[in-house]
């Protein structure tokens, strides 16, 4: 498995197949803390290739600038099966809505398939 996108943005959907991404980020600036951003979401677009196929569990973790849980974790189960070729891909995308931000610093958003660490990206949170 590989992970084609997995981002933060304005905005993402998915529709007929095709993922739609505005506005990619890593960065969020306030004015003072504790602040709230509005509106974002996270993109996901991971490829499984056929040898597979099959149920994968899914969790993406936030920790905080200080290791704690900055949210709670998301978690699912992915079933991956009709195959066209020897790949297929599995858009997610997940809507946060006046998500507080405490603190300056960096929150580590990390995803995880059948418990095994895929990958870490970062927000950073800045003040303006």
């Amino acid at each position: 498995m590989t992970a084609d996108i997995f981002t933060l943005c304005d905005f993402a959907q998915e529709s007929d197949g095709k993922m739609t991404v505005v506005g990619a980020f890593d960065t969020i600036y306030a004015r003072q803390f504790p602040a709230t951003h509005p509106f974002m979401c996270l993109a996901l677009r991971l490829r499984f290739y056929i040898h597979e196929a099959g149920s994968h569990s899914m969790r993406i973790a936030f920790a905080g600038p200080d290791g704690a849980d900055a949210a709670g974790p998301i978690e699912g189960e992915l079933a991956v099966s009709d195959f066209a070729g020897s790949s297929r891909v599995v858009h997610s995308v997940f809507t946060f809505v006046n998500t507080p931000m405490q603190r300056e610093g960096v929150v580590g958003i990390t995803l995880s398939i059948d418990g095994r660490e895929v990958l870490t990206s970062p927000l950073y949170v800045r003040k303006a």
